[in-house]
């Protein structure tokens, strides 16, 4: 597990961190109050920033402590002129907010600590999350997402593993054999029926 500031995170991709929508983003949710409790921005608002890719398309998935703090954010976040609020027993995603045009209240669990978030993730290249101030990697995040490497984790939904796998080589990264490999045995014996249908 890497630490350090966002401020560097950026420095150490090559940009400068008030020069990205992350930033724009981030400050628009301190502004609203968010951060004041456990709650954090991981994986794919991260993964571009780090690509030096535009976040216009991308939504911003927000991860909770608690249901409380869930609740908190949904009050916060699901009022404004225009909002559109759709819910899922998974997420919660709110349209034309103005922290963003497309944001994403993950709601399949609940996490103790940032490295629970991390440790949550299938992919390496996904595993980068933030509390407005700092931000966490997994140890090969970097090195992966340099190289465009596919590289599983935690392989624990294996339908939906494999629909994210489909899409990040849509978007240039490689599934190596250990790769294909590491997915296709985790779906061994799996009921798919009972799998959820996660939306990521």
């Amino acid at each position: 597990m890497h630490e350090m500031t966002l401020k560097d995170f950026c420095l150490c991709t090559g940009h400068v961190y008030e020069d990205t929508s992350l930033y724009k983003i981030i400050r628009k949710a301190e502004d609203l109050g968010i951060f004041k409790d456990p709650v954090w921005i991981a994986g794919g608002a991260l993964r571009r920033t780090a690509l030096g890719q535009s976040l216009k398309e991308s939504d911003v998935d927000f991860f909770f402590y608690d249901e409380a703090c869930l609740n908190r954010f949904d009050n916060i976040i699901s009022t404004g002129f225009g909002v559109e609020k759709i819910e899922s027993d998974f997420n919660n995603t709110y349209l034309n907010h103005k922290i963003h045009k497309k944001v994403q209240a993950i709601k399949l669990n609940f996490y103790d600590s940032p490295e629970d978030v991390i440790d949550s993730f299938d992919y390496t290249i996904c595993q980068i999350i933030t509390d407005g101030i700092d931000v966490w990697m997994g140890d090969n995040t970097m090195w992966d997402l340099a190289n465009r490497k596919l590289r599983p984790h935690n392989i624990s939904m294996p339908l939906a593993s494999t629909r994210r796998l489909l899409k990040y080589t849509r978007q240039g990264f490689y599934a190596c054999t250990g790769c294909l490999k590491t997915v296709l045995q985790s779906a061994q014996g799996i009921n798919f029926d009972i799998e959820p249908e996660y939306i990521d």
